[in-house]
C-alpha cells in the first residue's frame, strides 16, 4: 500500500491558544515551538481531534513555559550592544524617574528611564532614537544625490523593511529607507540613498542604471557586498 501524501497544516484553538498541526505517517505525537513561539504538533493520520485536544491541554503548562523562555531569550539577544553607523556601542541602562531619553557618550549608549519600564518598551525607545539619528543623516545625502543626478525627490520616509534597504516609487518620486540602515557605515547609507535616487533616472536595474552609479561611485560593488553581509 502506498504511503499517504503529507497533509497541509491545519489549526485549532485550545484554551485560547492557537495551535497548528499536521497529520503524518507516524505512530506517535510530537510537539514543538518554532522561533516565533508558534505551537506545532505532528500526529498520526488516524488520531481523532478530541485526543489531539486532550494532548494539548495536558501540554499547556509546558507550552507556556517554553514560550516564556523564548520571549526572554529574544529580549536578551544582543541586548547589551547596539550597532550604530558601523560601530558597536555598549548599551547601559540607568533607572531614573521622569521622561525617558537616550544619550550617547563615546562608545556607550545610555538609556535613562524609570525602573518600571519593561524591555519591550525600552526597545521601542531605542528604535525611536535610531529613527531620529537616520532622519538627521538622510536629508543632506538626498540633497547631494538630487544634485548629482539632476532629479527631485518629492518625499521620503523610514519604514521597517525585512529584505530591502530602500525602495523608490518612481511615479510619486518617493523614497523609503529601512530603519536598520542606521546600523550600517555612513558610506553604505550614502550608497543606498544614491541607489534609490538613481531610480528616478532609470527605473530598472539595467546596464544604464549601474553605469550611472559606477560613474559616481567607483567602489559601488564593494559597498553592495558590505550591505549583503
Amino acid at each position: 500500500m502506498s504511503k499517504k501524501q503529507p497533509q497541509a497544516a491545519q489549526s485549532l484553538e485550545v484554551a485560547g491558544l492557537r495551535c497548528r498541526y499536521r497529520r503524518q505517517q507516524r505512530k506517535s505525537l510530537r510537539i514543538q515551538l518554532d522561533a516565533d513561539g508558534d505551537v506545532w504538533v505532528f500526529c498520526p493520520w488516524y488520531l481523532p481531534e478530541f485526543l489531539l485536544r486532550r494532548f494539548l491541554v495536558e501540554k499547556l503548562p509546558w507550552i507556556h513555559e517554553q514560550r516564556a523562555r523564548l520571549q526572554e531569550l529574544a529580549l536578551q539577544e544582543d541586548d547589551d550592544v547596539l550597532l550604530h553607523l558601523g560601530e558597536t556601542l555598549r548599551l547601559q541602562r540607568c533607572s531614573r524617574e521622569g521622561r525617558a531619553r537616550v544619550e550617547r557618550q563615546g562608545d556607550r549608549l545610555i538609556l535613562y528611564c524609570p525602573a518600571h519600564i519593561d524591555r519591550a518598551a525600552q526597545r521601542l525607545l531605542l528604535e525611536a532614537w535610531q529613527r531620529r539619528e537616520l532622519e538627521r543623516l538622510l536629508p543632506a545625502m538626498i540633497e547631494r544625490w538630487e544634485r548629482a543626478f539632476g532629479v527631485n525627490v518629492a518625499a521620503w520616509g523610514i519604514r521597517r523593511m525585512r529584505t530591502r534597504w530602500g525602495s523608490c516609487n518612481t511615479v510619486a518620486r518617493r523614497l523609503s529607507f529601512r530603519l536598520a540602515l542606521v546600523e550600517m557605515p555612513l558610506d553604505c547609507i550614502d550608497y543606498v540613498v544614491a541607489h534609490e535616487c538613481a531610480h528616478l533616472c532609470e527605473r530598472h536595474h539595467n546596464q544604464r542604471f549601474y553605469a550611472l552609479l559606477d560613474a559616481h561611485l567607483p567602489n559601488r560593488r564593494a559597498l553592495e557586498q558590505q550591505l549583503q553581509r
